[in-house]
């Protein structure tokens, strides 16, 4: 029994702990005024730059979830990699890759219900900003959306939150 209590209050330790994680917000780096994708080259050893990767932002995160019912438990375990790719002060690229799977299941119909969840979802965008007050957003996403089944709402959508303004 004292196991048992040590284990729910090192839990609710865990779980107080990341409550407290500050949110993954990126940072846009700073462009100069011109702002020009542009080839311009001196020499052999410059490089082109949309092709600074020193400009690659990456996020990794791992995740595991545990949940128990009367007819058994299971476990799922996540990897999100997050990115974001400036290539000047107004075109950039954006997206996540996620990659799950059921790591546990008491019983074999808790399995079969996983058996959809080791998975990859994506989810790519391109921004081009206008203006401070107008951009442009395209993008593509597998991310599934679990909400009611209402198939005509404009604002229902499968797309990752904004991670940085």
């Amino acid at each position: 029994m004292k196991r048992v209590y040590i284990s729910l209050l090192f839990l609710l330790w865990l779980s107080l702990s990341g409550l407290q994680a500050e949110p993954l917000i990126f940072e846009k780096p700073s462009f100069p005024e011109n702002g020009n994708i542009g080839l311009r080259l001196r020499d052999s050893r410059e490089m082109a730059s949309f092709l600074d990767l020193r400009k690659l932002q990456m996020r990794h995160s791992l995740s595991m979830s545990v949940g128990s019912s009367a007819f058994g438990s299971q476990s799922i375990l996540a990897y999100q990699n997050q990115f974001m790719f400036p290539i000047n002060a107004k075109l950039s690229f954006y997206g996540n890759l996620i990659l799950m799977q059921q790591a546990y299941a008491s019983n074999p119909a808790m399995e079969r219900l996983g058996q959809g969840i080791n998975s990859i979802y994506y989810d790519a965008n391109m921004e081009y900003k206008f203006s401070d007050k107008t951009r442009l957003v395209l993008g593509i996403s597998n991310i599934p959306i679990y909400s009611y089944p209402w198939t005509v709402n404009p604002y229902t959508t499968n797309r990752m939150f904004d991670l940085w303004p």
